[in-house]
Parts: C-alpha cells; sequence; structure tokens
C-alpha cells in the first residue's frame, strides 16, 4: 500500500487518529512534567537541600513510577488493552486536576507527593506502554511500520510542545495551573483511545481484515496467568 492509499483509507485514518492523538496528548502532559520535575520540587519545598531532593525523587520513583510498572506488566495480558490505557489516562488526569483544584496542596508536601505520585503510577501502569503497544498492534500487516511510525512521529511533536511549555507556564501562571493543564491533557487521551478497536485477544489477519470479533463487542474474559492471547 502506497502513503497516498493510506492517507486516503478512512478506516486508517480514524486508526492513527486514535493511536497518534492519545500518544500526543500523553507526551504533551508526561514529558512537560518529566523536564520540569527538578523546578516542580523546588516550588513545593523552599530552599531543598540535595538529600530532601533526592528523598523526594525517590520516593515518586520507587514507590509510585516502579510499582506501576510491575501492575502494568502483571496486568498488560488480563485486561483489554483500552480498559488499561483509560484507567492509567483518568488516574493521571485526576490526580493532576486535584493538585491544579484543591486549596493549599502546594503548600502541604505529603499530600503533594501523594497526589503527584499518583500521577506517576497511572502514566507506568498505563499509557507509558499502552500507547506504543496500540500503534503497533493497531494497524494491518501490510502498513503496521508506517502506521507505527506516524503515531510515534506525531507524539514526539506532543513531547516537544510539553518539554517547552511547561517551564513557560511554571515561570509564567504557577505550579497549580501548569498541573491543570497537564491533567486536562492526559483526560484527552481517553477520547482519542475510545477511536480505537480492541487489538488484545485478535489474530494479525483480524486487525487487517476489519472483522468485527468478539474483543470488539466486549470486554475479554481474563487470561490465564502465564499464557499469552
Amino acid at each position: 500500500m502506497s502513503l497516498a492509499e493510506f492517507f486516503t483509507d478512512r478506516r486508517l485514518m480514524i486508526t492513527l487518529l486514535g493511536t497518534a492523538g492519545a500518544w500526543f496528548m500523553y507526551d504533551v502532559a508526561i514529558y512537560g512534567n518529566s523536564i520540569s520535575q527538578p523546578a516542580i520540587v523546588n516550588s513545593i519545598v523552599a530552599h531543598p537541600s540535595p538529600v530532601e531532593v533526592t528523598a523526594i525523587n525517590l520516593i515518586l520513583a520507587v514507590l509510585f513510577s516502579v510499582s506501576g510498572v510491575c501492575f502494568g506488566i502483571f496486568l498488560m495480558d488480563r485486561i483489554p488493552r483500552k480498559t488499561q490505557q483509560i484507567a492509567g489516562l483518568t488516574v493521571c488526569g485526576a490526580a493532576l486536576l486535584g493538585i491544579g483544584v484543591i486549596p493549599g496542596v502546594t503548600t502541604n508536601l505529603g499530600v503533594f507527593v501523594v497526589l503527584f505520585g499518583l500521577a506517576q503510577f497511572g502514566s507506568t501502569f498505563g499509557p507509558s506502554p499502552t500507547t506504543m503497544v496500540f500503534a503497533a498492534e493497531s494497524f494491518p500487516v501490510s502498513v503496521r511500520s508506517t502506521g507505527h511510525g506516524l503515531s510515534a512521529g506525531i507524539a514526539k511533536g506532543g513531547a516537544y510542545v510539553g518539554a517547552l511549555g511547561a517551564p513557560l507556564m511554571l515561570a509564567g501562571v504557577g505550579l497549580q495551573v501548569t498541573e491543570l493543564a497537564a491533567g486536562l491533557f492526559f483526560l484527552l487521551g481517553i477520547p482519542f483511545t475510545l477511536l480505537l478497536r480492541e487489538p488484545a485477544g485478535r489474530s494479525l489477519e483480524d486487525v487487517g481484515s476489519g472483522r468485527v470479533t468478539p474483543a470488539d463487542r466486549a470486554v475479554r474474559a481474563p487470561v490465564p496467568a502465564g499464557q499469552l492471547p
């Protein structure tokens, strides 16, 4: 299939909108927060010592991010991809919206670390792996590399927007508004995810044929541990 045929195929364009759109929104939020994390910590703790900064980052990384990765890997082939991605985006969005709207949250280190950490948990549990998996599994075999490459390229535009925009917002409008915006970008990934057909439990031939399978109609039954679909 040529690029011209790819871009004139309605089904492929809807799939690309879903994979690239969700990945773009996720990258705007996650790259903005990741690049700005030292500044975010500095805005919560007045004149933090290197030990305090290290302790906060370790808590965020080990307690929340690593546990999210482990939980996500455990459930990857046990629940639908869409469920995992939407759940992760929802947790991320809700946690950062909490930072944005709860009065006094930026002066309470414990509450802030929990909310910011939950956003990191939701990220590594859901969209961090699933955005890439969706782009790899959602396109027909004949155009899979093209669809995945376009999705990743568009998503990196979101990474650029987030990495550039978050520091500017922190300096201009403050932490709470910046985290509120990041939370909204996470939630904006959900409608794009809903455009996608569930790839889990389907063969490569089903993905390419456009046939409606039981995986498209209902949530799959859990897969026994150690058994891939």
